[in-house]
């Protein structure tokens, strides 16, 4: 019989499995009745009709409603222009309090604005000029905040307290607030009552010290050089560029500190010209009108032109007319190319009869080409309200009660006018000079390419320990600048200017010369300061003279910009180096300018031409004088001159050249078979002059008469009174200075020399008649 314990095991096995199958007999009905009713389930939504409208497409579904914000509880300042910065700020905060979106708050922005700033945003908004958050700031602070010039750093660092704490306080923080300095720490020093300083502007606003290498090493911004240990700018210099030669703007001025009171108020007192290029030219123009008028009976050419300021007549017909003329003081009136005209007088109350209507005009008497009378904006203003239709071309206009109706005269078929054609002149040459002139074309030519090295090529020689120099370029007339770039680039074509990485820089100016070509000419004068000087002796003028014994013959030759006929020394070269708006460059040949130029030019011209100086050759510079005693040694003579100069690749001016005449303009005197002399101009131009009125045209004065004191008897007592006016600083004019100022005048305008093989000369001036 097995144990008890077993017995019991095996009873309460049984009693499990048969509580297992009752459980999953009850499952299996659970799981019958749950069919069921999924069955019954599935057969009832089948039986329910499906709508068309399908849920697969994201476009099917109905738009939602935009999301509407709540209207904040509080309102926000309106802002009417003034603290734009505080209120900017007070509408960041109000906006992020209350959660309005941020694409709304453009839209919203405009029910906190009033008075002048809502009529700024309206116009703003209906231009559409406010694309975003970002531009309406800053557009709005632009319009109404404060001036982005102000240097609110250094107003920071100036503020001193002069009133209340509060007062101070406030000004404080509204700079801090500008400059956006951090507010100090805790354990930072208090500030000092008299503001922050430079002392205590550490505490404020720390700032990180670089190292020493990480300092800027550029340029300056109040000088060129860089910054250094020890630095100290240079003081500034102001530089100002002078030009004696045309336009003669600053000869025609006077000094107003030495003009008298009459003279500076009438200066004073002085109207704005403007001319077009139709009045100074005489061109047509298709916004003018042409008519004919009459002038006390004479018929007279007028140009209605609105461009112009004034009424203007020609000096020429002003006379003819016998209309009288006020004087003026001479002033000088610009026009745009550069050039300056300049007004003599005034004829007022002119009566003026145009298409049968009378006219009373004041004329201005300025010397211009084409019309005989200009009437421009000042007769226009006269007529009131007018009319124009530049399609006839007429004018209408009301005239005493009537309506006037001026039309223009035919206009003459387009075509050059004679104003515009340059002046030229022709050269007759004896038929014996032409074989000459066609055998040595080359010499004549246009040079190309650089000139031969010579063993007299420039050198400069520079003082010791000199650093290089550096000049400012000038500042140069708008119509220069294009002369200036056409020069550049034709010298670099030539050959004689090349590009320049030089540490020596000096600037440039523009020479007119006589034939009105254009010189081109450096500053030289911060090099030649330091330039060791040339001793090499220069001929003077009456030596030169006192060769000219017994010729009846002279040719005349002028060399095609003689310096640039020289070379400059290759180790030389970077010293002359210059710049402009085009670039730095530097010259290959000799430049005008420099201090030893001369010296080196007539050295080179003494050895060309030493085998037949004295003979009958004289050389100055680059004026070279051919004399002879008869045609047929002249001839010769200017054979070998000729074939000297094209062997040694040297080249003269053809229309500056004279050749086998008698008489001949030489180194400022008139040279004929008779003797020397002085040139008829000169004297005239100091006959002409008037009384000067400033010390800087009385020395100008003195300067001009005693190249001539020599043919003045007792010139030295006769200036005296003259001379005396430079010692005081006040211009006076005394009647002994006006008997001054008019003897020096009266030298005989041609005195001459005979031949110097006479032993015997006469010497005649108004002043003296001296025999020898």
């Amino acid at each position: 019989m097995p144990p008890k314990s077993t017995q019991a095991l095996e009873e309460a096995i049984t009693t499990l499995l048969d509580s297992l199958s009752e459980l999953h007999v009850s499952m299996e009905l659970r799981h019958d009745s749950l069919v069921a009713v999924v069955s019954d389930i599935q057969q009832h939504l089948a039986a329910i009709p499906t709508p068309v409208t399908s849920f697969s497409s994201p476009a099917a579904l109905p738009p939602l409603p935009p999301p509407v914000a709540a209207k904040p509880p509080s309102s926000m300042q309106l802002f009417d222009g003034s603290a734009v910065l505080d209120w900017v700020f007070q509408a960041e905060q109000y906006f992020a309090f209350y959660q309005i979106p941020v694409s709304q708050r453009l839209d919203a922005i405009s029910f906190y604005m009033k008075g002048e700033a809502l009529r700024w945003f309206k116009w703003m908004f209906t231009n559409r000029q406010l694309s975003s958050r970002d531009v309406f700031v800053r557009d709005l602070e632009l319009r109404f905040g404060p001036s982005s010039f102000d240097n609110h750093q250094a107003m920071l660092f100036k503020l001193r307290q002069r009133g209340s704490v509060a007062e101070f306080q406030a000004e404080f923080e509204r700079l801090c607030n500008r400059v956006g300095v951090a507010p100090p720490s805790a354990s930072a020093p208090p500030d000092s009552v008299d503001g922050p300083t430079f002392s205590t502007c550490d505490c404020l606003a720390p700032l990180s010290r670089g190292a020493p290498g990480t300092a800027y090493q550029g340029p300056l911004f109040n000088c060129d050089e860089k910054f250094g240990p020890g630095h100290r700018c240079k003081a500034k210099q102001f530089m100002l560029l002078l030009s004696d030669d045309p336009p003669d703007f600053f000869d025609s001025c006077p000094d107003l500190e030495d003009v008298p009171l009459s003279l500076e108020a009438a200066l004073t007192d002085g109207v704005l010209f403007q001319l077009s290029p139709a009045a100074v030219s005489g061109s047509s123009s298709p916004r003018t009108l042409c008519l004919r008028g009459l002038i006390r009976g004479h018929a007279v050419s007028v140009l209605i032109d609105s461009g112009n300021s004034h009424n203007i007549i020609q000096p020429r017909v002003a006379p003819f007319l016998s209309l009288a003329e006020s004087s003026l003081p001479s002033f000088p009136v610009l026009i745009g190319n550069g050039a300056a005209l300049h007004c003599s007088g005034v004829c007022h109350d002119v009566s003026l009869l145009l298409q049968s209507h009378n006219f009373s005009v004041s004329l201005y008497v300025i010397l211009i080409f084409g019309a005989d009378i200009v009437l421009g904006v000042q007769w226009l203003n006269s007529l009131g309200p007018f009319l124009s239709d530049f399609s006839v071309p007429s004018t209408q206009f009301a005239h005493n009660g009537n309506w006037v109706t001026l039309t223009s005269s035919p206009r003459p078929p387009r075509g050059l006018h004679p104003s515009l054609i340059p002046p030229f002149s022709v050269h007759s040459y004896p038929p014996d000079i032409r074989p000459l002139r066609d055998r040595y074309t080359s010499v004549f030519s246009v040079p190309s390419g650089l000139p031969p090295h010579r063993p007299q090529d420039h050198n400069i020689h520079l003082l010791p320990n000199q650093s290089p120099m550096n000049i400012k370029p000038y500042r140069y007339p708008h119509f220069q600048k294009d002369i200036m770039t056409q020069m550049i680039t034709d010298m670099l074509q030539e050959g004689i200017i090349t590009p320049s990485t030089s540490p020596i820089s000096s600037s440039i100016l523009l020479d007119h010369k006589k034939d009105g070509t254009w010189r081109f000419c450096v500053d030289y004068r911060a090099l030649n300061a330091v330039t060791v000087p040339d001793r090499f002796p220069i001929p003077t003028v009456d030596e030169l003279l006192d060769e000219l014994h017994g010729a009846s013959v002279l040719s005349k030759l002028d060399l095609r910009a003689g310096y640039h006929q020289i070379r400059v020394a290759p180790e030389d070269t970077y010293k002359k180096a210059f710049r402009t708006v085009d670039g730095h460059f530097e010259f290959l040949v000799m430049p005008f300018g420099l201090s030893n130029a001369p010296s080196t030019f007539q050295s080179v011209m003494n050895d060309l031409f030493r085998p037949f100086l004295c003979r009958f050759v004289l050389v100055f510079f680059d004026d070279i004088l051919i004399y002879s005693n008869s045609w047929s040694s002249h001839l010769a003579h200017l054979d070998q001159v000729l074939l000297l100069l094209q062997d040694n690749y040297s080249f003269a001016k053809l229309s500056k050249c004279t050749f086998g005449v008698a008489t001949v303009d030489y180194l400022g005197h008139v040279i004929s078979t008779v003797g020397v002399a002085a040139d008829p101009a000169k004297f005239q131009a100091i006959a002409d002059l008037p009384p000067p009125r400033s010390l800087t045209k009385l020395r100008a004065f003195l300067d001009l008469t005693r190249y001539y004191h020599r043919y003045v008897q007792h010139y030295t007592a006769i200036a005296g009174p003259l001379t005396d006016l430079l010692k005081g600083r006040q211009h006076q004019w005394p009647p002994t200075a006006a008997a001054a100022f008019t003897a020096p005048r009266r030298p005989c305008c041609v005195f001459r020399f005979s031949p110097f093989r006479i032993s015997r000369f006469l010497l005649t001036s108004p002043r003296m008649s001296l025999r020898s």
